[in-house]
């Protein structure tokens, strides 16, 4: 029955050991997955940080020539658009006075032509004025005999009588024709000397007010050329201004986009995860993130943003302004996450889980030798080759035990890196060390187990060996003894054996 258990016990090892190997093979895999990526991650981790820095430096060093621009892009963006509004009312002003001297010429077009058109008139009226002049004194006259001062003239017997005898020829010799109805001489003439005066004034203020006209547009002309070569100059002006508008934008956008890159960076930093044990799971922090790092040290009213006395970030020309200090302790908490926290705690699991992986490689060899020899003892009993399984399955089941004692003293049932693979951008992760930690069980249970039946069997091969050394001695006796009965021996020691 020994030999049975033995022998199923020690395919049992050699299976165990055969699986403890290639789990601690792929686990070397894994191991140096999770060292060599966590390296990489470092290193490319601590560039970024060297960029935040040199990005810092830069701001800090442009950070007042920024504010004096902020200033001064202000003040020249004011000015701008207050150059930018002149030159629209002057530009307005100028179309209306070009309208204004448009319409102007347009008047002065047409009253000249009234004026030509007037002239005959005119000249017509002038010498009926000049005809009617020596007549003037009959008209008195005619004013003094039809009011009485005068009682006769000329031995008429009315004015009208004497107007219609003597004065009407002497107009007709004059070229002035009276119609025969007129029966007012002073009033006919007066009329007519009315109207030819108000022809002849309107015909002379209306060259007058051409004079005036043609003062008015000749300076019309001269201000609209001045106001051509102000809006001239003023576009020019203003165009100068938006390049340095442009210029100084440029400027601090340049300072602005240095901000948000920082920013970026910093929020970066701060989204790094806290690295638990058990996949995350856990309650034992392996390695805290970056906000933790800050918040230890800073409290929890850190912020990477300058805040003012209300506690709102501060905003200077439409931008929110960094804490340029505050970044840099952002910078300094992702060095001390990389290169303290996150590199100590990588360190610590991965020389967990090679502590775990040597004592599984060793002790399934040691298995493995310990199994072949169980069957070897098997099929032909023998002390040396029983006592090696023996030793080397006490041994294996030692250090299998060490093992996951190591193991569970570095969190072997669920690690806190995961190996990752694939490529930039596309990464998945994968936590690994079931397989070795199913693997180191089981050698470790089937190591004592063997352990304990090949001390067993051993165990009843030295006393069948003891019983069979009394037998010869008893034999070599000088009392005789049956010649059969040492020739039974090696039945007694089979049945011990078993």
């Amino acid at each position: 029955m020994k030999k049975v258990l033995l022998t199923i016990i020690s395919v049992c090892l050699i299976a165990a050991s055969i699986f403890g190997l290639f789990a601690g093979v792929t686990s070397i895999s894994d191991i140096m997955n999770v060292k060599e990526y966590k390296e990489k991650d470092a290193e490319e981790g601590l560039e970024s940080i060297d960029t935040l820095d040199a990005g810092l430096d830069q701001l800090q060093e442009n950070e007042g020539t920024y504010l004096a621009g902020v200033d001064t892009y202000t003040a020249g963006l004011i000015s701008y658009s207050e150059g930018k509004s002149t030159l629209s009312a002057g530009y307005a002003a100028y179309y209306a006075g070009k309208k204004q001297l448009e319409e102007g010429k347009a008047a002065y077009a047409a009253g000249k032509k009234q004026i030509e058109d007037n002239t005959a008139a005119y000249n017509e009226g002038k010498a009926t004025l000049a005809k009617i002049e020596p007549l003037m004194p009959y008209v008195d006259q005619y004013v003094e005999f039809r009011n009485g001062t005068i009682s006769n003239l000329a031995g008429f017997a009315s004015a009208q009588a004497w107007f219609v005898s003597v004065v009407r020829p002497i107009a007709a010799n004059l070229g002035l024709n009276i119609p025969d109805n007129v029966t007012d001489l002073p009033a006919y003439v007066q009329q007519m000397v009315a109207d030819g005066k108000a022809q002849l004034k309107q015909y002379e203020d209306g060259l007058a007010q051409l004079a005036e006209a043609e003062k008015t547009i000749a300076a019309g002309e001269a201000q609209l050329k001045d106001a051509e070569k102000q809006l001239a100059q003023g576009e020019v002006d203003l165009a100068a201004g938006g390049n340095k508008l442009a210029d100084g934008k440029k400027q601090l956008n340049t300072f602005e986009d240095g901000c948000a890159q920082v920013a970026a960076g910093c929020e970066l930093l701060m989204s790094q995860p806290a690295y638990m044990n058990d996949e995350g799971n856990g309650d034992k922090k392996m390695c805290p993130s970056v906000a933790d790092i800050l918040k230890e040290r800073y409290g929890d009213n850190f912020s990477i943003w300058d805040l003012d006395d209300n506690g709102e970030v501060r905003v200077v020309n439409g931008c929110q302004y960094l804490n340029l200090e505050n970044c840099r302790a952002v910078g300094q908490a992702g060095r001390d996450y990389i290169s303290v926290y996150q590199t100590a705690a990588v360190t610590k699991e991965v020389m967990g889980r090679l502590g775990v992986v040597a004592t599984m490689l060793i002790a399934s060899v040691l298995g493995l030798i310990a199994g072949l020899f169980g069957i070897l003892s098997v099929i032909r009993i023998s002390k040396g080759k029983i006592v090696t399984a023996s030793v080397c399955g006490i041994i294996s089941a030692v250090i299998a035990a060490a093992g996951n004692v190591i193991g569970m003293l570095t969190g072997y049932t669920g690690y806190t890196f995961a190996c990752r693979y694939g490529e930039a951008g596309a990464y998945t992760y994968e936590f690994t060390g079931h397989t070795q930690f199913v693997a180191i069980v089981i050698l470790a249970i089937v190591a004592i187990l063997f352990a304990i039946i090949a001390c067993v069997v051993s165990g009843a091969y030295k006393r069948s060996q003891k019983a069979v050394t009394a037998q010869a001695a008893a034999a070599a006796a000088p009392v005789a003894a049956p010649v059969a009965e040492p020739v039974a021996a090696p039945a007694a020691d089979d049945k011990a054996a078993e």
